[in-house]
């Protein structure tokens, strides 16, 4: 556990726009380099949860995540309909 690279450190809401291009950017890179960091480490291949989290597994049909905050920084809404009628 200790040779995990740390995961980014979040930023609080009221501290930064979340919506903020630069923010983003920010955000991307260090997600991106954390991952780089992470798949270097052997060991973490060692959990059945880290190919599917990279897309290197073909059998996971399905995959959930639990957040601890009530909000993920977006919301979700129905998607515009179809020209031709499919759902």
């Amino acid at each position: 556990k200790g040779s995990l690279p740390k995961p980014p450190q979040r930023k609080a809401k009221f501290m930064a726009d979340h919506q903020d291009d630069a923010f983003l950017r920010d955000r991307l890179r260090e997600l991106d380099t954390y991952v780089k960091k992470l798949v270097e480490v052997p060991h973490a291949w060692l959990s059945t949860g880290a190919p599917a989290f990279v897309g290197l597994s073909d059998a996971v049909r399905e995959y959930s995540v639990l957040f601890r905050e009530k909000t993920l920084g977006f919301t979700l809404g129905r998607a515009p309909p179809k020209a031709d009628g499919a759902l």
